[in-house]
């Protein structure tokens, strides 16, 4: 739903979230936002750790290109 799409656009952007942040983007209560995030998480949209949510790994469009060369020592 419309919700969801706007928690998945703004976790791409800033990569974490509080539930209560969710909430003052969607204008949803915490309940909703609550159960929004549980069927996400179920849906493996995101995931959902102690007080913030974010993408799952296999999700992120923004990740930082990793340094595949070793460093010299």
């Amino acid at each position: 739903a419309e919700r969801e799409r706007r928690i998945l656009e703004y976790l791409s952007r800033a990569r974490i979230a509080s539930p209560a942040q969710i909430q003052s983007l969607t204008g949803a209560s915490i309940a909703t936002v609550r159960r929004d995030l549980s069927a996400m998480e179920r849906d493996g949209r995101l995931r959902r750790s102690h007080g913030y949510v974010q993408l799952p790994e296999s999700a992120r469009t923004f990740a930082e290109p990793v340094c595949t060369e070793e460093k010299e020592r």
